[in-house]
C-alpha cells in the first residue's frame, strides 16, 4: 500500500459478531456473504470519516493524557459503543437502501425504549443496549426516533445520562469528584461533557456541586 509522505495511520480492528449492520435481521445473508457484497472494497464517505478520525483521536489523547477517565467499564463502554457506531454507519451505507419505518411501528419502538430506560434509572445504556431491547438495527431506531421524538437514539440518551450525572451530582456528600460521576455515566470525555451539561442545564458541573456543597 502506497500512502503520501507524512501520513498516519489508525487501524481499528472489530470483531465481526459485533458489527449490529451484520445482525440486525434486515438483509437475507450472513455476515460473511454481507461483506462480500459490500458495493466497493473502500467505503468514500468523507463525513463519516471525519467523525472516525476525530473519535479516534480524542480517545487515544484521553488514554494517554487522562487515564484514570476511562478506568470505569462505564465510560469504556460508552467509548466503544461510539466508535463501533461510526463503524457500523460505514457498513449500513454501503449495504443498505433507504428504509421506510411506518409511524405505528416508530412509536411502538420509541415506547419499548423509553418503557426499558425508565426500567434501569441508574444504569448507563448505550444504543446497542437499545438495539437489542426493541430487536431494531441502528438504523431503524435511528429512523423511529426522529420521526418521533425529532432526535437520534444517541442524543437522547445523552440526555438521559446527563440527568444522571446531575442527580448524581446533587446526592453526593461532597466527596466525589465530577470526573467519577461523570465517568460513572459514560463520559470519557471531560471537555465535551462540561460543554453538553452546560447546553442543557444552562450552568457547569462545576457550579452545580458548589450549590449542593
Amino acid at each position: 500500500m502506497r500512502t503520501p509522505r507524512h501520513s498516519t495511520l489508525l487501524g481499528l480492528s472489530i470483531p465481526l459478531a459485533q458489527c449490529p449492520a451484520l445482525h440486525d435481521g434486515e438483509f437475507d445473508h450472513d455476515p460473511v456473504d454481507a461483506l462480500e457484497r459490500l458495493a466497493t472494497p473502500l467505503i468514500h464517505h468523507p463525513v463519516l470519516a471525519a467523525r472516525l478520525r476525530q473519535q479516534l483521536g480524542t480517545a487515544l489523547f484521553t488514554l494517554m493524557q487522562q487515564p484514570p477517565q476511562l478506568a470505569l467499564d462505564a465510560a469504556r463502554q460508552q467509548l466503544g459503543c461510539e466508535l463501533l457506531g461510526l463503524v457500523d454507519a460505514f457498513i449500513h451505507a454501503a449495504l443498505t437502501a433507504e428504509t421506510i419505518v411506518s409511524p405505528a411501528k416508530a412509536r411502538r419502538v420509541v415506547r419499548l425504549a423509553r418503557d426499558y430506560m425508565l426500567a434501569h434509572p441508574d444504569t448507563p445504556l448505550t444504543v446497542l443496549d437499545l438495539c437489542a431491547q426493541t430487536h431494531t438495527s441502528r438504523r431503524t431506531l435511528h429512523d423511529c426516533f426522529e420521526h418521533v421524538v425529532g432526535m437520534s437514539p444517541a442524543a437522547y440518551l445523552k440526555v438521559v445520562r446527563l440527568n444522571g450525572v446531575r442527580q448524581t451530582l446533587t446526592s453526593t456528600d461532597g466527596r466525589l469528584t465530577i470526573g467519577d460521576a461523570a465517568a460513572r455515566w459514560g463520559f470519557w470525555h471531560l471537555s465535551q461533557f462540561s460543554l453538553d451539561y452546560k447546553k442543557l442545564f444552562g450552568e457547569l458541573p462545576s457550579r452545580t456541586l458548589r450549590r449542593v456543597n
